[in-house]
């Protein structure tokens, strides 16, 4: 999930509120967008300088390639100082601050900090290069995979579970009801099958205390096996929520001041807006 409140209007009774919401948003990106759909290999850093280091990251980026990397930033703050809802999450970085700056939050979105370390699609990265500056950018590590629309069999069942939850839509009837349910339901499933973890954790009880297992207890071998036995490949459901966040983003820039909270694939504003963009 991906909320926040704009803090501006936080612990004020707000009027005149209206929203808008993105139908059947993770389905809507296993559609229309292009996933990775190699393996992802390991890119060979070796470049002397951050900034040549970051051009050889970006270079893939522009290939049209899926890059996930760890980046690290020094002196990092928002461009505008009253951003309303800021990307990142401290709960998804390491972040701290220095004599001279300091870790500033919002509820936990990080508006400034000395220095950051933090792991990213390229659909993120675009977003903070967006909405944050900063003095220094590093890539530490980097891995690619070529993308390309999901299997076209893949596709059909979203579509096909989609069409249904959509006739349904508006039937008040028990067996429309029902049915419309279980077609949504399904819908969903599809997604949550790329995002469910195929590493299942164990849990070990003796005389009341536990020990829950971590992927350092699995050799190589075995986390092998058990991404190959995966319903389907777990990147298709991080790429989801990455699109997801691009499109919500879009329209919290949209919203603009207005903007009074968002969650995952809606947006609440003070005053309506034009969201036909």
């Amino acid at each position: 999930a991906y909320t926040h409140a704009n803090r501006y209007f936080v612990n004020h009774i707000c009027k005149n509120v209206y929203s808008y919401d993105i139908s059947s948003s993770y389905p809507t990106q296993q559609l229309t967008h292009p996933f990775p759909i190699k393996p992802f290999r390991w890119l060979e850093i070796k470049q002397r300088t951050a900034k040549a280091r970051v051009t050889r990251v970006m270079q893939f980026i522009g290939l049209g390639y899926a890059v996930v990397g760890t980046y690290q930033f020094k002196n990092m703050r928002l461009k505008n100082h009253k951003e309303p809802i800021p990307y990142i999450s401290l709960s998804r970085c390491n972040a701290m601050g220095n004599d001279d700056i300091e870790l500033r939050l919002d509820n936990g979105r990080v508006l400034e900090c000395a220095y950051m370390e933090i792991s990213l699609t390229e659909i993120d990265l675009e977003i903070i290069l967006n909405q944050y500056t900063f003095d220094y950018i590093d890539v530490l590590e980097c891995m690619v995979a070529q993308k390309g629309m999901l299997p076209e069999s893949y596709r059909k069942v979203i579509q096909d579970y989609y069409n249904r939850k959509t006739a349904l839509k508006g039937d008040n009837t028990e067996d429309g009801k029902y049915m419309y349910v279980k077609s949504k339901n399904m819908l969903n499933a599809v997604y949550g099958m790329s995002a469910t973890d195929p590493v299942h954790q164990d849990i070990f009880y003796d005389a009341g205390n536990y020990k829950v297992s971590s992927y350092e207890d699995f050799t190589q071998e075995e986390l092998l096996k058990l991404l190959k036995n995966a319903s389907f490949p777990y990147q298709w459901g991080v790429y989801t929520t990455a699109y997801a966040r691009k499109q919500l983003q879009t329209a919290i820039n949209l919203c603009g001041d207005k903007i009074g909270y968002c969650d995952t694939d809606s947006v609440k504003t003070i005053g309506d807006i034009d969201i036909s963009k």
